[in-house]
């Protein structure tokens, strides 16, 4: 049995009446051809385009010899796609010849046809011609589907389309640049983003904020120089700060590196990067209150005390009670943020601090959170405080 089917199959012996139809089938075909090629374009050689369409897969090689004849007509274009498509899967071979000199709208017809077939080797190939090719519509046709079987080949390309003179294919090659990340496209779109940039006016906002997005969704260490670039812009400055966002853990890493070394206004930038960031920064800005300069410390403080998260609540307790900070009220004020039991604990415990300007900002912190819990304590440090100015903060 194994013999038997390993064995090569022999050609069917043909009678001499399928001779006969045979040659007939081809002599029929060269008629047809003759009358395709000198009909006008119209109905009646669609008609003979259909007739030889039917003589069937016999006449193929007849029929392929004739096909760059066909290219030559006026319409040959559509009459050269009538043939292949009617013809597949014997065409195939003669499509991924010639799809490529194909008018734009018949080389669409291709695609659309050769997209409803199952992929293999010879869809790709055809749509591998397609590739260079500058119209707009077959290039959203042929991109997608070809970029699962040549991710190579079709992330190049876009990066070539994104300095395309047309806005809509370029700003679509850009998102599908974006969307799937691909890290060799950063320079090209840090390029055009200059560009963009040098003349940035509301013309352009659109724009250069897809470019943004792009370079953020990109992300990486690479992506953090350009858009620090780009917050000089104030328009843009919203999109920048997502970006940052979107970019992450390097992003946290060059803004506070900008606030232990920069100076005026890069800090301001710095601080409202580092807000907008504020469930991943929070961490890092607690390290920083352990820092030797003063001024960093500060920055961090005044920082934690507008964007501190839940997360980081525990360590600012214990650097509280263990009197990390220089002033014990920056701790408190931070911890009035993220205020809750363990918080109120520990302002009870500062209420017997001894020094009475520690106590009477506790005091404050106190009555600005309005927690009806602390009520009693208040009437007891009212009563009993050894300040009289704690005291009276107290009573009022």
């Amino acid at each position: 049995p194994a013999a038997a089917v390993d064995a090569p199959v022999a050609a069917p012996v043909l009678t001499a009446a399928q001779k006969a139809a045979q040659r007939k089938a081809q002599q029929r075909a060269v008629q047809l051809i003759r009358g395709i090629r000198s009909a006008k374009p119209g109905s009646e050689r669609y008609r003979l385009v259909d007739q030889l369409i039917d003589l069937g897969d016999i006449v193929w090689p007849t029929v392929k010899a004739a096909i760059p004849s066909f290219l030559k007509l006026a319409e040959g274009d559509a009459v050269t796609v009538d043939v292949l498509l009617g013809f597949m899967d014997l065409s195939y071979a003669a499509i991924e010849e010639r799809v490529h000199l194909l008018s734009p709208r018949a080389a669409r017809r291709v695609v659309k046809f050769v997209l409803r077939l199952d992929a293999d080797a010879r869809h790709v190939r055809v749509l591998q011609r397609l590739v260079p090719n500058q119209d707009a519509e077959l290039l959203l046709m042929v991109l997608p589907a070809l970029l699962p079987h040549d991710r190579g080949t079709v992330m190049k390309r876009l990066i070539e389309i994104v300095d395309d003179k047309r806005p809509a294919l370029s700003s679509w090659a850009i998102d599908m640049l974006a969307s799937n990340r691909h890290g060799p496209a950063m320079a090209a779109l840090v390029r055009l983003l200059g560009i963009e940039q040098r003349r940035a006016s509301h013309r352009n906002l659109d724009r250069r904020r897809k470019l943004i997005h792009a370079i953020a969704r990109i992300g990486g260490e690479p992506a953090v120089p350009p858009l620090m670039e780009a917050l000089a812009i104030p328009d843009q400055r919203p999109v920048v700060y997502e970006g940052m966002r979107i970019v992450g853990g390097p992003a946290i890493v060059a803004a506070l590196f900008m606030l232990r070394t920069a100076s005026g206004p890069r800090i301001a930038i710095a601080m409202n990067l580092l807000e907008r960031m504020r469930e991943d920064a929070a961490p890092h800005l607690v390290a920083l209150l352990n820092s030797t300069n003063r001024s960093t410390r500060d920055l961090a403080i005044d920082v934690l005390t507008r964007i501190a998260t839940p997360e980081v609540r525990p360590q600012i307790i214990r650097m509280v009670r263990e009197k990390k900070f220089a002033d014990l009220r920056s701790g408190v004020r931070i911890l009035s943020t993220l205020y809750n039991a363990d918080v109120r604990a520990l302002l009870f415990e500062l209420l017997e601090h001894t020094n009475p300007q520690v106590r009477l900002f506790v005091v404050q912190q106190l009555w600005n959170l309005r927690d009806p819990k602390t009520f009693r304590v208040l009437r007891v440090v009212a009563a009993s405080d050894t300040s009289q100015e704690v005291a009276i903060a107290a009573i009022r």
